[in-house]
């Protein structure tokens, strides 16, 4: 992932913002454009631009009742999860954890989400941060 950030910061960043919009939309569906913001901490206006971006490519479908991922979304979906699982392990960390947890499934937080979460006073993530 550095070599990639090294060539195309921009880039990667952007991909990196749309898998995580892509992937709270497919976790959250059908969602509200304001869950999406909480969920990720990120802005509005953020939020808006890459929903408007991602609907514009036929990836995410937007209806009276809230977003969700069209069949292309679902495919990108899982075709970045293979590359960003690749690059960063993550995956398997979850894989791990919902094994050993017995849970359904278990999601890993970035760190600045979590850091966001306990400056607010979310006693969970601050849990998970200390996990």
């Amino acid at each position: 992932m550095q070599l990639i950030k090294k060539i195309a910061p921009d880039l990667t960043e952007e991909m990196i913002k749309r898998y995580r919009v892509l992937k709270t939309v497919r976790l959250l569906q059908p969602c509200g454009r304001r869950l999406v913001v909480l969920s990720l901490g990120m802005t509005e206006r953020t939020v808006r631009s890459e929903i408007e971006r991602l609907s514009a490519q036929a990836l995410v479908h937007i209806s009276k009742i809230g977003m969700s991922l069209t069949e292309e979304g679902m495919e990108v979906l899982e075709g970045l999860e293979t590359i960003f699982s690749a690059l960063t392990g993550l995956s398997i960390l979850e894989e791990r954890l919902t094994d050993a947890l017995g849970e359904q499934k278990v999601f890993i937080a970035g760190r600045q989400r979590q850091q966001r979460a306990c400056q607010e006073g979310n006693g969970a993530a601050c849990g998970a941060r200390a996990f």
